[in-house]
């Protein structure tokens, strides 16, 4: 069953564009990016071209590649800014919180789901690592 279920997500995912030619022109985006030609760049590469010619985000995805994750998340994090703030109640209420396995704890619920969807940013290798982590077990409970 959910075999079936993935097979008509990805019939309905991949035969429902709107757009006859958003694949090529997607395609074409892809192939003729020079952040794609070249995926090993020197930090200085980073620093001084991708980060003032396009920014932020993909200076960090190239941080990402690289394997500096420190300067990823200085770039990642540079972006975002919180104005709230919080309360010592809040705080206090992480205390009510239990620790658990978070491998363990998401193939025990998968046993009661029909559908997992695994979410990922694509700057943080951690996200792809740990999903990796699940891929095992998932597949003994087909």
């Amino acid at each position: 069953m959910k075999k079936k279920l993935i097979l008509l997500i990805l019939i309905t995912f991949f035969g429902c564009s709107t757009n006859k030619n958003s694949y090529e022109e997607f395609k074409f985006e892809i192939e003729s990016s020079e952040w794609n030609l070249n995926p090993y760049k020197f930090s200085s590469f980073i620093r001084d071209s991708i980060l003032t010619i396009k920014g932020l985000e993909f200076a960090a995805w190239d941080y990402s590649c690289i394997g500096d994750i420190k300067m990823m998340h200085n770039v990642w994090d540079s972006q975002e800014t919180n104005n709230e703030i919080i309360s010592q109640k809040m705080k206090d209420s992480f205390a009510l919180w239990e620790k658990v396995d978070a491998i363990e704890f998401i193939l025990n619920e998968v046993k009661s789901h029909q559908v997992v969807i695994i979410n990922e940013a694509h700057q943080m290798p951690q996200h792809r690592v740990f999903s990796t982590q699940l891929l095992e077990g998932l597949y003994k409970q087909t």
